[in-house]
């Protein structure tokens, strides 16, 4: 499996200081299918390896559905983008646009009593749907967050 960095992440001290103009900006809840991407900060590539194993938690730092990263680098710094370990291959300054533009399913595997409960809950789904319960819009919502 992998590590789930934003919910088990402090919330930075940058937050303080970023406002809409009347109120400090909170954090919403991560969610798959909200296309809302979470950027969370770590110190060095020792702190990353320590937020992988679960000794430690990375920084929330942003939260959007359309972010611009500048980056001032006088040496490589590591980085991590999408789970993938990248290196900035020059000293300069960086802007990297991240931007939601598509999604895929995963596949896991599952325990039998995993699978079971999925599977239960796949067929609740598309019973509301037949019985006019739910949209095929709510039923594609609760699919994605099932996944």
């Amino acid at each position: 499996g992998s590590a789930d960095y934003w919910a088990n992440s402090e919330f930075s001290n940058l937050n303080d200081s970023v406002s809409n103009g009347e109120e400090p900006l909170k954090f919403t809840k991560q969610s798959i299918s909200d296309e809302v991407i979470e950027v969370i900060g770590l110190k060095n590539i020792f702190h990353l390896g320590q937020c992988i194993i679960g000794m430690d938690n990375g920084i929330k730092l942003c939260q959007g559905k359309k972010i611009d990263v500048y980056i001032l680098a006088s040496s490589s710094p590591p980085m991590q983008i999408d789970g993938e370990p990248i290196s900035l291959k020059e000293k300069g300054s960086y802007k990297i646009e991240i931007r939601h533009k598509g999604q895929v399913k995963m596949l896991k595997k599952a325990t039998s009593k995993e699978n079971a409960v999925e599977r239960k809950c796949y067929q609740v789904i598309d019973w509301a749907v037949e019985h006019g319960h739910i949209s095929s819009k709510q039923k594609t919502i609760l699919n994605n967050e099932l996944a």
